[in-house]
């Protein structure tokens, strides 16, 4: 019972540091269809964000390069003078599938970025941070499949600190050519709030409970 009594409040703590820092080596794969940072275990900022996603055509074709740059607006709020986490994903503007498409590439040996591979069939469909150096701009390149043609946009969740970060950062869209039915596009919903967090929150403590009560009977 000794042993017991002298694990649970370190384990308890150990819960808690899990869930509350976020990820400084960037986001998990299970971050992949919401984007959203859940181990923050806050709710995103609902104002407009003082970031921007700019791209070097405003139309695509399959296989074409596209570059992608993150930056801070040039009126951007003073409090918010950097970026030290970033999650990007380009995506259908048609909100039918919340599938990463394309490939990404970042500057060989970037001190700041890298790619992730958010399904075993789409490798190198995401970017994201490896450290929280602070950031106001990074470029890295986007390449179109050679297939899934239609209009398409960047969407980045860009993390100033772990209580300060904006899930609704946008590209404008990237028009394809070929794709003649007139159909407007849309920014497709994201997750504002903690929902997700708390219940990682609930699943930590069972998993703590577990082992405690697996001590005992030891």
């Amino acid at each position: 019972m000794m042993k017991v009594s002298l694990l649970q409040p370190f384990l308890l703590a150990l819960a808690v540091v899990h869930v509350a820092h976020g990820y400084p080596n960037g986001p998990p794969v299970k971050a992949c269809t919401s984007m959203y940072p859940s181990g923050h275990k806050v709710d995103a900022q609902t104002s407009d964000p003082p970031y921007e996603l700019l791209v070097s055509s405003n139309t695509v074709q399959l296989g074409q390069d596209v570059t992608v740059t993150l930056k801070m607006k040039t009126d951007h709020d003073p409090a918010y003078p950097y970026f030290e986490g970033v999650f990007v994903q380009a995506r259908m503007a048609n909100c039918m599938s919340d599938l990463p498409i394309g490939t990404f590439s970042v500057p060989e040996n970037d001190p700041f970025l890298r790619v992730m591979d958010c399904h075993a069939d789409r490798p190198m469909s995401a970017v994201s941070h490896k450290n929280h150096t602070h950031q106001t701009e990074k470029m890295f390149t986007w390449t179109a499949p050679t297939s899934e043609p239609g209009r398409i946009y960047f969407r980045a969740t860009v993390v100033k600190n772990t209580e300060t970060f904006w899930t609704n950062v946008y590209s404008p869209y990237l028009e394809d050519d070929t794709d003649d039915s007139n159909v407007p596009g849309k920014y497709c919903e994201v997750q504002s709030t903690v929902g997700s967090a708390s219940s990682l929150a609930a699943v930590t403590s069972l998993v703590v409970a577990a082992v405690i009560t697996s001590l005992q009977l030891f």
